[in-house]
């Protein structure tokens, strides 16, 4: 896959067009601690993006879940949450490159941010969205 972006963030070209990148700096520079760090941000994002409301309740009930269903009991709704495309470090911080969900876009992900960054230990933080050419 080719690393060129028109944003700068080094995202392929897809991930543009369909993601959203989010930019957290760090004044640190990569060392032994940004493995650890890394595995951190992909083990936590799930529950992270749920307690900061950076999710999609999808109440749709599928043909399966209906079927298998009780009549007296509904399916439970599934949680959908951003799928975290790309995690790079680099030596001023980190870039997140996020494929956003229906109703989660940039204005959610610019509201949360703070809390984000808080979480993750980063001093500054920011958000980035492609444009499509």
């Amino acid at each position: 896959m080719e690393r060129t972006s028109a944003t700068g963030l080094g995202l392929p070209r897809p991930a543009e067009a369909a993601g959203l990148g989010v930019a957290i700096g760090d004044s640190r520079t990569p060392k032994p601690g940004a493995r650890p760090r890394r595995a951190k941000i992909r083990r936590t994002w799930r529950r992270l993006a749920r307690h900061t409301g950076l999710y999609l309740k999808d109440d749709v009930v599928t043909t399966a879940q209906a079927l298998l269903s009780s009549d007296t009991r509904r399916p439970q709704p599934k949680i959908r949450t951003p799928k975290l495309i790309d995690l790079e470090i680099d030596p001023y911080g980190m870039t997140i490159d996020f494929r956003p969900v229906p109703s989660v876009g940039r204005d959610e992900f610019e509201r949360q941010l703070p809390h984000l960054a808080n979480f993750w230990g980063m001093v500054r933080a920011s958000v980035t969205s492609p444009t499509p050419e």
